[in-house]
């Protein structure tokens, strides 16, 4: 049975909501995992709102660049939703659903995502506050969109 864009549509809310439980409950990488699905469900329900055909990748970049999301929200938000995109295109990997907290720690140093902390820190607990953010407000801004593609 396929997912439809309204389901996507509130695993988006969910998934966002839970990230940042997850953060709270200091348990880094399942926030870190669920902000970046957060958000690619957002891209996934307004993409097949609009009428588009849903590509079973896991590109948050690419998804974005297809659900042409600045077409439906004014500039402001608009800036938002790229700005809160690019912190999880960075951050985020489908794969890291299967990395452990010392392996995602390990690629976020490795793979230079890290370097935005220094040396100070734990670089998943500062990566995990980040995206998360970014997930939640991303979320929100869908919910504009999803508005939009409504009417």
């Amino acid at each position: 049975m396929p997912i439809d864009a309204e389901v996507y549509r509130q695993a988006a809310q969910e998934r966002a909501d839970q990230a940042f439980l997850m953060y709270e409950a200091e348990q880094y990488a399942a926030a870190h995992y669920l902000a970046g699905l957060a958000v690619e469900c957002m891209l996934y329900a307004c993409r097949i709102r609009s009428g588009r055909q849903l590509d079973a990748g896991h590109r948050v970049g690419q998804l974005w660049e297809e659900a042409n999301f600045p077409d439906y929200l004014p500039r402001p938000q608009s800036d938002e939703a790229a700005a809160a995109v690019t912190v999880v295109r960075v951050r985020w990997l489908n794969n890291h659903r299967y990395r452990s907290e010392a392996s995602l720690r390990r690629w976020l140093v490795e793979s230079g995502v890290a370097r935005d902390q220094g040396s100070r820190g734990d670089p998943l607990k500062h990566s995990a506050y980040l995206i998360t953010g970014a997930a939640v407000s991303f979320v929100t801004i869908g919910e504009l969109a999803w508005q939009q593609l409504q009417s």
